[in-house]
């Protein structure tokens, strides 16, 4: 299972508070599954891309 969230999940920005919220919300969403299904040959991944150049 692959998950995409952003940066801003871990890293609050000024006038983000929605998508910090929502991208943080992935990335918990994410640990709760990894957290079940260690031991059965089954892997959860997290992508959090950061800004673009």
């Amino acid at each position: 299972m692959v998950n995409i969230s952003s940066l801003v999940g871990r890293v609050p920005v000024v006038t983000s508070a929605v998508t910090s919220l929502t991208k943080h919300g992935v990335g918990a969403f994410t640990e709760a599954p990894r957290q079940e299904v260690t031991g059965r040959h089954v892997r959860v991944s997290l992508v959090e891309p950061g800004p673009g150049k």
